[in-house]
This record gives structure tokens, C-alpha cells and sequence, in this order.
């Protein structure tokens, strides 16, 4: 009798008797079944998803805007306003320029010679000019006509009318245009000196309240010139003593003397 033991994985064969053991595509009485993987490359057919049935997977990861996208839509929208704010302020000065108070009876006389005047100029090398003394800065000829000082108070309307902080002084001055194009004149660009040297920006509300006056903004033509008087509101005991005149806010300007 000899010793019997199963079989191991030196074994070359499973030995006489011994059927091979069962697999999960055994059949019955130890015959074998095609596999379902039998016919992909590998052996089998290609094994269902991972999952339960109908389970598609999770969703892919959403794509996260990236921070030079966001700041480029910002900076794009603030360019946008900014482009509308410069269209309507643009809208307003041409409408400013449109509702010009017809011409006084005698400023043909007196602006007609105003751009015909070269041998009365005076530039920044010479005597300061004084009133009624042409004077120019970039397409803009000035001449000041009149001064006047001491007004507490300008305007009758009670939604308009501006009390001074301490004086108003109302400076008329022709404005000529001596280009070949139009210029905008700004009432906002001329400074007021006075005796002690100080420096007075102007005062354009106020000028709200001036009948007739063509000035705080507007358009001149070439050839054609303006009426406009500004106002500053200066100390109550301040003396004018001269007016720095302006063809914009970026002109080196030129000053007229407002004292004798």
C-alpha cells in the first residue's frame, strides 16, 4: 500500500485519477462552459463598470475661472463706464455751447479788432499788460475790460444764490478766438492773484447767477469771440491785483495787471 498526498505545486501533473479542481466555468460532471470573457483579446470580453446598474460615474471636476479671466472682465467694464462718462460730460459741453446768450449790441465794435491786434500783444518777456491790453495764450486772445469788487452776495433764486465767504469779484474779459479751429473756454481755468500773492481758483457756481454772461464753458469758433465774466471769492479785506488767464487747463497762461 502506498502513501497518498495531494497534490502540490511542484507536481508536473495532477496525477492519474485526480480531475482538475472545480473553476467558476466548470460545468456539471466536470465538463467546461465558454466563459462570457472568452472571446476579448485578453481572454474575456470586456468586464461591465465598476458600480451599481446604470451608475455613470462622478462627474467631471468643473474648470475653475482662472484670476487673469476675472480681472480682465473687470478692467474691460471700468473702461466701458469710463468711455460713457466721457461721452455724456462731451454731450453736456456741446449742449453748454449751444445755449449761448445772444450777442450784446457792442461787442462787434470792441471783439472785431480783438484777433486784428498783433502790434498791442504783449507777451510773458515784456511789461506785464494791463486793462484793455490784448494779451495771448495759446488760440485764445484776452482783453480785460472791467473790474468790479465787494459783492457779499449774487443771485436772487433761493436754490441758486451764493452768499460769498468773503468778497466776490466779478472780472469781465473778451475772449477771441485767433486759431483755425474751435476752442472750449473754461471759466474754471483762470486764477486770481492778489497783493499778498496768493492764488484764487474760481468760483463757477456763482456764475450761475450772472445774467447774459457767455462764460463757465464755451465753445468760440475761429475769428469769433465772447463776453464772459468770472467770478472769485476772495477775503473781504484782499486786494486784486492781477488775473492769470488760461487757453486750458494745461497752457502755460499769461497774466494782466488789475490795478492802475
Amino acid at each position: 500500500m502506498t502513501d497518498q498526498h495531494p497534490p502540490g505545486p511542484g507536481d508536473g501533473n495532477l496525477g492519474a485519477g485526480n480531475p482538475p479542481p472545480p473553476s467558476r466555468d466548470q460545468g456539471p460532471a466536470g465538463t467546461y462552459q465558454q466563459g462570457p470573457y472568452a472571446s476579448a483579446p485578453w481572454g474575456g470580453a470586456q468586464p461591465p463598470g465598476y458600480g451599481p446598474p446604470g451608475y455613470r460615474g462622478a462627474p467631471p471636476p468643473r474648470r475653475k475661472r482662472s484670476a487673469g479671466k476675472i480681472v480682465l472682465i473687470i478692467l474691460a467694464s471700468f473702461a466701458g463706464l469710463f468711455i460713457l462718462f466721457i461721452g455724456c460730460t462731451a454731450l453736456l459741453i456741446s449742449a453748454s455751447g449751444d445755449d449761448e446768450a445772444p450777442a450784446r449790441s457792442d461787442r462787434e465794435a470792441v471783439s472785431a479788432p480783438l484777433a486784428q491786434r498783433p502790434n498791442n500783444q504783449t507777451d510773458s518777456s515784456s511789461a506785464m499788460a494791463g486793462i484793455g491790453e490784448e494779451v495771448r495764450d495759446g488760440k485764445f486772445a484776452f482783453a480785460v475790460t472791467s473790474i468790479e469788487t465787494g459783492y457779499s452776495r449774487l443771485g436772487d433764486n433761493p436754490y441758486l444764490a451764493r452768499n460769498a465767504q468773503g468778497q466776490y469779484v466779478l472780472v469781465r474779459i473778451l475772449v477771441g478766438n485767433v486759431s483755425d479751429r474751435p476752442q472750449t473756454f473754461f471759466s474754471s481755468n483762470q486764477k486770481l492773484i492778489d497783493a499778498q500773492g496768493r492764488t484764487f481758483n474760481n468760483d463757477s457756481m456763482a456764475e450761475l447767477n450772472l445774467e447774459n454772461n457767455d462764460g463757465w464753458v464755451s465753445e468760440i469758433n475761429p475769428g469769433n469771440a465772447i463776453e464772459a465774466t468770472v467770478v472769485f471769492d476772495i477775503p473781504a479785506d484782499a486786494r486784486p491785483a492781477a488775473i492769470e488767464l488760461h487757453d486750458s487747463a494745461f497752457s502755460g497762461g499769461v497774466r494782466v495787471r488789475l490795478t492802475e
